[in-house]
């Protein structure tokens, strides 16, 4: 079964080898260029992954992370840029995105963080328990760099002198 991407991307510099990369690799890719028309799409096309740039004319990648999560939370959503900071890593990630990649990348980097968003998917979307409960998967290793970076920063945290007792 071939998986459904939708890839955001408005640089068509950028955006038609990316697209051939990714159906040479046995995706189903489907390229828009705005994430108004990324929206439009999800309405009436199931995808398994969304796959969009950070800096887009009109709604950027970040606003589009936010609205795909809230009408599609078990929806895969990664953000690529060129411009990446550890802010805009960290409130993508905040907002649901499960990877943030920093252009350029390697295409073995991107199919494995694709690869892994995918899968982490559909293992946390919940399964019957051997209770007759459902249960969901802990959360996967975060695969990229600027991801690992985003989680290190959001939970590192400031020096207190607050003691905590033991429970």
């Amino acid at each position: 079964m071939k998986r459904r991407l939708l890839l955001v991307e408005d640089d068509e510099v950028f955006l038609r080898p990316l697209h051939r990369t990714l159906e040479l690799k046995g995706y189903e890719v489907l390229p828009v260029q705005s994430g108004e028309e990324a929206l439009d799409t999800l309405k009436s096309e199931d995808v398994d992954l969304v796959l969009t740039d950070r800096r887009l004319a009109g709604m950027d990648g970040v606003e589009l992370v936010r609205q795909v999560k809230a009408e599609h939370p078990d929806l895969a959503v990664l953000v690529m840029t060129a411009y990446g900071t550890i802010e805009s890593a960290v409130e993508a990630m905040r907002l649901g995105a499960e990877d943030y990649l920093v252009k350029p990348f390697e295409t073995a980097e991107l199919l494995l963080v694709i690869r892994r968003a995918i899968e982490f998917q559909e293992l946390s979307r919940p399964t019957a328990g051997p209770s007759g409960g459902t249960r969901s998967a802990s959360p996967s290793a975060i695969s990229s760099p600027g991801a690992r970076a985003c989680r290190g920063s959001s939970t590192s945290s400031a020096p207190s002198s607050i003691s905590i007792p033991p429970s």
